[in-house]
């Protein structure tokens, strides 16, 4: 999806989400597919699909595409995981922003998106994509809206 997002465009992504969810697919087959399908509808750079599980504090990525030389390729694995946790932390969806004094340069060319998703009492999942940062290519509140609509199909399976 562009910035152009609309419930229209929308609906195809959410029909395959729904196919998907109803499906027999394994779970690790199932997190890759969701993943592909948001990431293609997304028009994302680079992004990944995270498990939590708060009962054991464990964070476990379950699906990623970094690109060679996509916007998270530089990003360091601790960033990342400092952006999913501050996300599991707030329970909202957000667009990333960099917090006062946090080593910002190797994200000033992002533009982050990430969805928190608790799929029962124990486990979560985040959603995150990347965009590089440059005109009309920055996601909007209307594409966190989008996307947090969408995984909803993460709860369904």
């Amino acid at each position: 999806m562009t910035q152009e997002t609309t419930g229209r465009q929308a609906l195809p992504i959410a029909a395959r989400l729904a196919r998907l969810a109803r499906s027999d697919a394994a779970p690790d087959d199932f997190f890759k597919e969701f993943f592909r399908i948001l990431y293609i509808g997304m028009a994302a750079e680079g992004g990944s699909l995270w498990l939590y599980d708060s009962k054991n504090r464990q964070l476990v990525p379950k699906a990623a595409h970094l690109g060679e030389d996509g916007p998270l390729s530089s990003l360091s694995e601790e960033s990342i995981t400092r952006i999913v946790y501050r996300t599991i932390e707030r329970q909202q969806p957000v667009l990333y922003y960099p917090e006062e004094g946090e080593d910002v340069r190797e994200l000033q060319e992002v533009c982050l998106i990430a969805v928190p998703v608790d799929l029962d009492e124990q486990m979560q999942a985040v959603v995150l994509f990347a965009r590089r940062k440059r005109e009309n290519a920055a996601y909007a509140r209307d594409d966190v809206h989008t996307l947090q609509s969408l995984c909803v199909y993460l709860v369904v399976y």
